[in-house]
């Protein structure tokens, strides 16, 4: 996790990577991150006006033991609880907490023959749907699924996310990240500081 000063938002942006999460209480700063067949919950308390964003790999470890071993927030189970008991300290109050899923994304391609690299992205999203349902938190919009990568931008005081689509370069970046990170969980995510997108921005 980094941050960086962007240009087009005049703001300082909090960069999150695949295992991590990110809680903001002040307007200067903005969360980010790129998503392929990951998922990012990004959640928010519209009467503390704070907010914060996971990014995560799948939806359980295979073994319980790996939740000792490796980063805590690399599971959507360890993400979620993480994420919310740290927007806790900063002032939310879990019944008031909203949410706003993305990602997903099927970026092996239909016709991959490892079908659980295909699945990934399916499972990810069940995952975040269903223990936002358990844990009564509503769900405010969603964009997930599809073939293509995202790069999101989250206002923590006020809730609002931006969502870049991304072109087909850096989709396979994207592709890349993801599969280097699945066969070797602990490595760090890289991020870029500049990002060639699609002009249209969709507002959730």
């Amino acid at each position: 996790m980094k941050t960086i000063f962007d240009s087009k938002f005049q703001k300082e942006v909090v960069l999150i990577g695949q295992g991590e999460i990110a809680v903001e209480k002040s307007n200067s700063r903005l969360i980010s991150t790129t998503l392929g067949s990951c998922i990012a919950v990004c959640l928010f308390d519209p009467e503390s006006l704070v907010g914060g964003m996971n990014h995560y790999m799948l939806p359980a470890p295979a073994l319980e033991e790996e939740c000792i071993v490796f980063s805590r927030a690399k599971y959507g189970v360890n993400s979620m609880e993480y994420l919310i008991n740290e927007l806790l300290k900063i002032g939310a109050v879990r019944e008031r907490i909203t949410a706003k899923i993305f990602g997903g994304a099927n970026m092996f391609g239909q016709n991959s023959p490892n079908t659980s690299l295909t699945s990934v992205g399916a499972q990810n999203i069940a995952f975040a749907q269903s223990y936002l349902t358990m844990e009564r938190i509503s769900v405010l919009a969603k964009d997930v699924g599809g073939d293509h990568a995202r790069k999101i931008y989250l206002d923590p005081t006020t809730g609002k996310v931006k969502l870049f689509r991304l072109r087909s370069q850096q989709m396979d970046e994207v592709l890349d990240s993801e599969v280097k990170y699945r066969k070797k969980i602990q490595s760090e995510d890289k991020h870029k500081d500049e990002e060639s997108v699609d002009a249209k921005i969709t507002l959730f």
